[in-house]
């Protein structure tokens, strides 16, 4: 991810949160700043990416808490969990097979956890692809994949929670 976003982002000034040491020794090989906690960081930043993170942490509250004090007053929070319930009811998604996912969000808790954290509300979107795509006869895929991914959001409710959402009206 942060390689894209340097690619898409040039002149960026890019701080990775990266608590494996191996990781780490990889981002500062390749010139990223990197730190192992968010409390590590200081400044602030005009837009914070967490992709996929919340499931993996003990309070997700007190991130996001402190993603709020560190996002800049204009600036976004891009956020995605994968989605544990669909409007269904049913599960959805493979992350609870996975030993190290602690938490899991419906729309209404992931809202709540924000708007509990000092964002705005969340309004939860349908991405067309979060990796790189193919060109080629691969895109065909791609394309597929897209259709599908917005009809099964509009049928059954979000797989993956993904949302952009801006510092609430009390911020600091």
């Amino acid at each position: 991810l942060a390689m894209a976003v340097r690619a898409a982002l040039p002149g960026a000034n890019i701080m990775c949160v990266e608590a494996d040491p191996s990781a780490q020794v990889w981002l500062r090989r390749n010139g990223f700043n990197t730190v192992a906690k968010i409390e590590q960081c200081t400044g602030t930043f005009d837009a914070i990416y967490m992709i996929d993170t919340l499931a993996f942490v003990d309070d997700p509250i007190v991130i996001l808490k402190a993603l709020e004090h560190l996002l800049a007053p204009n600036g976004k929070l891009f956020v995605t969990v994968p989605c544990g319930q669909a409007t269904s009811g049913r599960l959805v998604h493979a992350a609870f097979e996975t030993p190290e996912h602690i938490q899991f969000f419906t729309e209404q808790s992931l809202s709540k956890a924000l708007v509990s954290a000092g964002f705005e509300s969340p309004k939860f979107r349908t991405i067309r692809h979060l990796y790189h795509m193919r060109r080629g006869p691969l895109a065909l895929t791609n394309a597929v994949k897209d259709v599908a991914r917005f009809l099964r959001a509009r049928a059954l409710g979000h797989y993956q929670l993904v949302t952009f959402v801006s510092r609430g009206h009390s911020g600091h």
